[in-house]
């Protein structure tokens, strides 16, 4: 069963200057979460992309340089993972219970740490959170929901956890239609889906999503791909399935178009879009 019961946390960061000498900032939730087997915790970090009329410095864009961390109450290092941060894009670090933890068996507290450098004279912002990951399902039972950590000019952004809502479902006989329903994606085929125009209640100004994305196979072998409306579909797949069996996997996608996201699969499959999230300016 999914929770509704959301966690809110409280991030730390050192205020940067231009033209200031850059040091490493680190940002520790003060909230935690309970992990135990048969779950994977999930640091996610996004860097939102820059609004519409905000200036652009000189230099060019570069990703932000950071460190994703799990520790637990004693300060102790679970798992790190070096990464980068680019605007409109998103990371992760998970840790699973069962292979990265095999030794414990009670329940362990955890909290995400994120270390992050604000390279001069690079707008840099990143937005964390904290989920929990049912194993067996792919779905998230627990989101610690962080504000906005931005350094220089970058206008700052807050996640807003929200129920779980299923935006779509394209199978049929579930209650949904249009964009949102029947039929199934056939193979080499890319839907696009207008998060805020769906049933729940996502505003127009989002600037990405956190969603929980289910597919279910109708052969052997394939994988989907996410991505912002209006923009070139990457490379690298959402999710991928190796037989016929259902498969799900976690993401925070870049609102494109019209608050639109794109969705490609190689094969023929159903589609399940549940969100649990959005991000938009805080001045919004």
């Amino acid at each position: 069963m999914q929770s509704s019961c959301f966690i809110l946390p409280v991030l730390l960061a050192g205020a940067l200057a231009a033209a200031q000498t850059v040091v490493p900032t680190e940002l520790r939730t003060v909230g935690v979460l309970g992990l135990t087997a048969g779950q994977t915790a999930r640091l996610n970090v996004f860097g939102p992309p820059f609004p519409n009329g905000l200036a652009v410095p000189a230099a060019p864009i570069r990703a932000c340089s950071a460190t994703l961390s799990f520790v637990d109450p004693q300060n102790n290092h679970l798992k790190d993972s070096n990464v980068l941060i680019a605007p409109g894009q998103s990371t992760f670090l998970d840790l699973n219970a069962d292979t990265d933890l095999p030794a414990r068996t009670a329940r362990l507290q955890i909290r995400g740490v994120v270390t992050i450098q604000f390279p001069d004279p690079v707008f840099c912002s990143a937005i964390p959170t904290v989920e929990v990951i049912d194993n067996a399902t792919g779905r998230t039972t627990a989101i610690l929901a962080q504000t906005n950590v931005s350094g220089l000019a970058r206008p700052a952004a807050t996640f807003t956890a929200v129920v779980p809502c299923r935006i779509a479902d394209t199978r049929t006989n579930q209650g949904k239609a249009g964009d949102f329903g029947p039929p199934f994606l056939t193979h080499g085929s890319t839907r696009t889906f207008s998060v805020p125009l769906s049933s729940c209640g996502i505003p127009s100004n989002a600037q990405a999503y956190a969603v929980n994305l289910t597919a279910l196979p109708h052969g052997m072998g394939g994988f989907l791909t996410t991505w912002p409306s209006g923009q070139p579909q990457p490379l690298a797949s959402t999710l991928n399935w190796f037989t016929g069996g259902v498969v799900a996997n976690n993401a925070i996608v870049s609102a494109g178009t019209n608050g639109s996201i794109n969705v490609f699969v190689s094969d023929d499959a159903d589609l399940i879009i549940d969100i649990n999230g959005y991000f938009v300016a805080s001045s919004e």
